[in-house]
């Protein structure tokens, strides 16, 4: 269910995979964004902006805290904290959901 299609990307060609439905959640209607790494592609529908942002910006998620398994540090910059989906365990997803290869 998370497979939404391919993309080609300067001559390679990745899967692309729904991120809200990697994290549990319902399908994005219409994503508009793709992220890509080297063997994939997330897409998603909404996007708050990127930023560049120094280490100690990043906070390590606490013990014990109820969080999305995705998750396992947060960004607390400009007055605002924001989540930060940890690539791996998408990727462990998806392998467990599918029969890819393990380079992705």
């Amino acid at each position: 269910a998370a497979l939404r299609g391919i993309a080609g990307f300067r001559g390679v060609i990745v899967p692309v995979f729904d991120l809200c439905v990697l994290m549990g959640h319902k399908a994005a209607e219409e994503p508009r964004w793709l992220v890509r790494t080297p063997s994939l592609a997330l897409a998603f529908d909404c996007l708050d902006g990127h930023l560049r942002a120094p280490k100690d910006e990043i906070v390590a998620q606490a013990a014990g805290a109820p969080v999305d398994r995705h998750v396992k540090a947060f960004l607390s910059s400009q007055g605002h904290v924001r989540p930060i989906v940890h690539i791996g365990t998408l990727l462990e997803t998806i392998r467990s959901r599918t029969a890819l290869p393990e380079v992705i």
